[in-house]
């Protein structure tokens, strides 16, 4: 097995926060390198470690939704792309970028992508 990759650990920033973990949303994260139920991570934010207790060992290149420090479920790439765009948008709306009709409008057809995965 080949040694994996240590990071000698992101920045606070950088981590699945704890803004993003009491907030409860899960980010798309790509894994980097894992060993057993252990893995290194990058999401939207950066570098992160992640727990796989609820997806089991996963391969470096696999995507999961990632929330408060875990691996909750594997997503595939297009499911990645759909959410961080429903994010990108809510980062939008949240600095007050989009008015309210366009930004329901936005809304809308984003969650509709993303609730087509009905497996999460």
């Amino acid at each position: 097995m080949p040694r994996l990759t240590r990071f000698s650990g992101p920045p606070a920033a950088a981590s699945l926060s704890s803004r993003s973990q009491g907030a409860g949303i899960g980010l798309p994260a790509r894994i980097v390198c894992a060993e057993g139920l252990a893995a290194q991570a990058v999401t939207r934010h950066g570098a992160c470690a992640l727990g796989l207790a609820h997806t089991g060992p996963l391969p470096a290149g696999a995507w999961v939704l990632a929330s408060g420090g875990a691996a909750r479920a594997v997503i595939d790439s297009g499911r990645a792309r759909a959410i961080d765009a429903a994010l990108d948008l809510l980062d939008a709306i949240a600095r007050g970028d989009l008015d309210e009709a366009l930004a329901s409008g936005c809304l809308a057809r984003y969650f509709a992508i993303v609730s087509r995965h009905a497996d999460i």
